[in-house]
């Protein structure tokens, strides 16, 4: 048999995930140009053209992560979705987070920030801290989570138990079964579950980030972000005027919630 998805040809018995993957590619690019107003009925015109003939708009390459269930910040309905995979012993990691924080302020209701653990092998204390946060989140929720995340990157006397406890006591949290979570690895699967999503998208690294699927490595200066969460802004902005909900967004242009 031979195929045509989109105008790419597939020759040949192919197998499942292959062409999988090229109908999701294929996806992809055709939420992307929504965003740039092309209208759904000439969606197919567009993309057989750009792929047999090479013409028509180039169209951003998104890989995007889940983030239902993941600790956020910002307004659920924000137009633009940051997910952060990091490590709470990552000192680059440590060192993004003004950089966050200032996009948030600078964005307000249109922004939110998703937290994924990533902890790397050779920092042993940062799966015990993502577990420590975790155990937050399940029983406090998300605002008591930030509380400690936001302390456990400012912690000068590491992340050892003691400073866990110091950490609690601030947040105004009972210690005993947040270093008990830590201890007993009670949050591994959530843990394992957001490294196994990272390394299938590409993250080889902390802290990496994916501004609704557009991957940026390292902790890089604010304007960096800036010019890629300004272009979804605009492109988010161009859904909710054909009739995307704003709620919407993030499922709309990736394809998962």
């Amino acid at each position: 048999p031979t195929f045509f998805v989109n105008g790419v040809r597939v020759d040949g018995l192919t197998a499942f995930d292959d062409l999988k993957s090229t109908i999701e590619k294929e996806l992809a690019s055709s939420r992307s140009l929504l965003t740039l107003g092309t209208a759904p009925t000439l969606l197919y015109a567009a993309r057989v053209r750009k792929n047999l003939m090479g013409l028509g708009p180039k169209v951003v390459e998104r890989t995007c992560p889940a983030v239902v269930g993941s600790p956020m910040r910002g307004a659920t309905d924000a137009l633009v979705t940051l997910v952060e995979f990091s490590d709470f012993e990552c000192p680059f990691c440590r060192r993004a987070q003004p950089t966050l924080d200032t996009l948030l302020a600078r964005h307000g209701g249109d922004l939110r920030i998703v937290w994924k653990n990533f902890p790397l092998d050779n920092h042993p204390r940062a799966r015990p801290a993502a577990a420590f946060a975790l155990e937050v989140f399940e029983k406090q929720g998300a605002a008591k989570f930030w509380k400690v995340h936001d302390l456990l990157f400012a912690s000068e006397a590491g992340l050892s138990d003691s400073a866990f406890e110091a950490i609690a006591l601030k947040a105004s949290l009972d210690p005993t079964p947040l270093i008990d979570a830590a201890r007993t690895r009670t949050h591994d699967p959530k843990i394992d579950a957001d490294a196994r999503a990272g390394l299938k998208i590409g993250v080889k690294g902390t802290p990496t980030f994916f501004v609704i699927g557009r991957m940026l490595s390292g902790a890089q200066p604010v304007e960096q972000f800036e010019v890629i969460v300004k272009e979804e802004l605009e492109a988010a902005r161009r859904l909710v005027g054909s009739g995307t909900a704003r709620s919407r967004i993030y499922d709309a242009l990736c394809g998962v919630r």
